[in-house]
């Protein structure tokens, strides 16, 4: 094997590993979507068999945070680590920055959506 050859099929190789992360990414999003939407269902974490519901590290793919952001009313956005489901995490964002409010301050009995944390 001459040089070009070697160059030509780390290249190659380089390209396909970086598919290959791409794709692992996908589905472990995909796969963490499924499992929070399986507990905000009321699922018994306890019947997950690939989870441990106290120990999001292993699904540790991020040195650092990475944000889910959401719209409960297609209006107001929130924003929450991945991997949590905690309403308590769930930070209002306006003009790209949080405001310090939390999802839990609107829910039912305490503020509505209407007077925003006022």
């Amino acid at each position: 094997m001459d040089k070009n050859q070697y160059k030509e099929m780390i290249s190659d190789l380089m390209s396909k590993n970086s598919k290959l992360e791409k794709e692992n990414l996908k589905l472990t999003i995909a796969l963490c979507n499924l499992r929070d939407e399986y507990l905000d269902m009321g699922g018994d974490p306890k019947q997950l068999e690939l989870f441990d519901e106290s120990d999001s590290s292993q699904l540790n793919i991020f040195d650092d945070e990475k944000w889910i952001y959401e719209s409960p009313d297609g209006k107001t956005i929130f924003r929450r680590p991945m991997f949590s489901s905690n309403p308590k995490e769930k930070e209002e964002i306006v003009d790209g920055k949080p405001t310090g409010r939390t999802f839990d301050m609107y829910s039912v009995g305490k503020k509505t959506w209407d007077d925003k944390g006022k």
